[in-house]
């Protein structure tokens, strides 16, 4: 063999032992590499956890020894980001994490529990709930968890995605606060539909509430129960109220479509009627708060068996839209109702608007009333069924019907403005169809002491000439005129001009565009009927069938049962 020759040496054969050593290296390579391959695969197991029942959860943040899947579902012990990727059939997800935040994300997944809720939060600071995807809940609850999603705790829903659930009691429950954020929601429950103990705070999504109970529904009247909502689409079908708020509402966004009860079909002097008679313990207003309802602004559709907006309280509308059609009082307040702007509608009511006392000081209202189109009467109802008041033709000093402003139009069999005690016009434009029978009057105000004085606006009122009523005081010319005949179409007074939609038998006009010491014809379909010269400020022609005080059109009132 040649030294010098490197090729020589390239070629030398490997010995025996050569041979053996490095398949032994080759051998240990393979064995670390599975092993390193394995133990890789037990770390990213452990974040993503597989059994038999199908159930895939896994952290995103947190212990991931906390979650635990087994047959009955889901259990997350430590606060963390939690996500949920499969079904779960015939369990739950159980969150018991004391004093620590929790975040799950349902990921378009089914839960279906035939012994509880679906969502169990037993203990947690705050349980965030994130939709993504379709999610479907079923839930058979009992009477101690009673919500297909139940919180023991302050809770937060959110996401883009949706929530359709089934439940033989409530859909949400929330037992300290229940926000949401966002969301589509289709709620199918036996009793109520979305429930905060404490308070709710709606800022947006999508809600279709079919429920034998409340829509949505805060409870605790020690402490809180206080309720928000500032945007958001709630189509809801209630058994009884569709909001019904322990303490304060505030609505001031939204679009709210509301049928509760039976609808408007079914009006509080039927014999029917369950909504607020005291035989019954169910209450079937569209909106309800027992402190208080403020709304700013809105879309609010309503067609509700009992009050279509009621509190115990006050009532305050600085804004918003509404069409109401009701079995018993469009909007109601037992205290002040107090009207600053918006476009309101009641195309059906027993009585249109009613509270304590009620001030008008913007909007353009529209009032359709088989009773009173406004009546300041205050106080619940709690007599039984709408036949008969509970009222004297004593007059009530402390209630007052004042409208400072804004368009109003009332249409009403019973008296179309109505007031227990004082009745004050400052302003706005006022039309008034009034009653075709003579127990009521186009406007009605309080005996022994009480005052209906104007002091500007436009004011044109007809009706039956047997409870009509003319200002005690007035700083503008203003005159009613009795007549002897029924009438019906246009009439013209001076350069004032109006068509009442009925027949009528008086017209009370007060203006600034009538003058002192003039005379003026009323002329009725192109037929002069009746000249009057309007000698002082408060002109009265003819007379009325009935002098104030001497019949039924005085005793207005807050009639109808249970205030509940």
């Amino acid at each position: 063999m040649n030294k010098n020759n490197p090729k020589a040496k390239g070629k030398r054969p490997l010995t025996q032992k050569q041979k053996t050593a490095i398949g032994i290296c080759l051998v240990g390579v393979l064995l670390i590499a599975i092993l390193i391959g394995l133990v890789f695969n037990f770390q990213n197991k452990s974040e993503d956890l597989t059994v038999d029942t199908g159930v895939v959860a896994s952290t995103l943040t947190g212990d991931a020894t906390a979650l635990t899947v087994g047959e009955d579902g889901v259990e997350i012990t430590s606060g963390g980001i939690y996500e949920l990727n499969e079904n779960i059939e015939n369990g739950c997800v159980i969150v018991r994490a004391e004093n620590a935040d929790v975040k799950l994300i349902l990921n378009g997944v089914s839960i279906t529990n035939t012994n509880g809720p679906a969502i169990y939060v037993e203990a947690a600071d705050n349980f965030y709930l994130e939709l993504n995807g379709d999610n479907i809940l079923v839930s058979t609850t009992s009477t101690d968890y009673n919500g297909a999603i139940y919180s023991k705790d302050d809770i937060l829903i959110y996401g883009d995605g949706s929530l359709d659930i089934t439940s033989n009691i409530d859909g949400i429950v929330g037992k300290d606060d229940l926000q949401i954020d966002g969301g589509k929601f289709t709620i199918d429950a036996q009793d109520d539909g979305i429930v905060g103990k404490d308070s709710i705070k709606v800022t947006g999504g999508e809600f279709n509430i079919a429920v034998s109970g409340d829509g949505f529904k805060t409870s605790n009247e020690t402490e809180k129960g206080d309720a928000e909502f500032t945007g958001g689409v709630f189509n809801i079908n209630s058994g009884s109220d569709g909001l019904q708020i322990i303490a304060n509402l505030l609505i001031s966004g939204g679009t709210f479509n509301i049928t509760s009860g039976n609808g408007s079909g079914t009006t509080s002097t039927s014999s029917q009627w369950v909504g607020g008679n005291s035989n019954s313990s169910t209450s079937t207003k569209g909106i309800k708060a027992d402190a208080s309802v403020q709304i700013d602004n809105a879309s609010i559709t309503i067609n509700s068996q009992d009050d279509s907006v009621h509190s115990n309280g006050n009532v305050t509308i600085n804004n918003g839209t509404f069409d109401l059609s009701s079995g018993d009082d469009g909007m109601h307040a037992d205290g002040n109702m107090t009207i600053n702007n918006g476009t309101i509608i009641i195309t059906k009511a027993y009585e249109g608007i009613e509270g304590g006392t009620i001030t008008v000081n913007g909007g353009d209202i529209k009032v359709i009333a088989s009773d009173d189109g406004f009546n300041a009467a205050g106080g619940s109802d709690t007599t039984s069924g709408r036949m008969g008041g509970q009222n004297s033709f004593a007059g009530d000093t402390s209630k007052v019907l004042t409208i400072n402003g804004g368009t109003v139009y009332v249409n009403s069999s019973g008296d179309g403005l109505d007031s227990n005690g004082n009745l004050y016009i400052t302003g706005g434009t006022i039309y008034v169809d009034g009653p075709t029978n003579d127990g009521n009057g186009a406007l009605d105000y309080g005996d022994s002491g009480c005052e209906f004085k104007i002091t500007g606006g436009t004011l044109i009122a007809v009706g039956s000439s047997g409870m009509a009523v003319n200002a005690t005081t007035a700083s503008q010319a203003t005159v009613l005129i009795n007549l002897t005949s029924s009438y019906n179409g246009k009439l013209t007074f001076g350069n004032i001009s109006y068509t009442p939609s009925k027949n009528y038998s008086s017209v009370l006009i007060s203006s600034d565009k009538l003058s002192i010491g003039d005379s003026y014809t009323l002329n009725i379909n192109g037929t002069d009927i009746q000249s009057v010269t309007l000698n002082n400020s408060v002109t009265t022609s003819g007379t009325a069938g009935m002098q104030p005080g001497m019949g039924q059109g005085r005793q207005g009132g807050m009639q109808g049962g249970g205030r509940r």
